[in-house]
């Protein structure tokens, strides 16, 4: 189900870091958001909360994810985030508990920084 349509028909830019390192694949890249987004699974930092992205044994990382997958991790993440293992509590509360609230909010911030694709 996609909760998330405030999201569709933008670009939202993102940046992999520790892909020239020694350690990758052996261990996840570092992907953070430069544009802001507001979703319960990605902070005003844009650190990103999924499990693909940490080391076992907290986390679900394989050396044999490449980066299209990571991606599609992501794209997934956008379209159902999971409020059970947020980053940001408030907005996981309110996309529980209010998500027409949410949903509001979501589409201000793309409309404000996000690049449309569509004119």
């Amino acid at each position: 189900m996609n909760y998330l349509i405030s999201y569709v028909n933008v670009v939202l830019l993102i940046i992999f870091t520790k892909l020239c390192d020694n350690r990758y694949p052996f261990e996840p890249p570092r992907v953070t958001f430069i544009t802001p987004v507001y979703h319960p699974n990605i902070d005003s930092g844009g650190r990103i909360c999924l499990d693909i992205l940490k080391m076992p044994p907290s986390g679900a990382w394989k050396p044999l994810i490449n980066i299209e997958g990571v991606l599609v991790a992501i794209c997934n993440l956008m379209n159902c985030p999971n409020p059970n293992d947020p980053l940001v509590l408030d907005i996981a509360k309110e996309f529980k508990n209010d998500k027409e609230t949410f949903e509001t909010k979501a589409k201000h911030y793309t409309k404000e920084h996000a690049i449309s694709v569509i004119e």
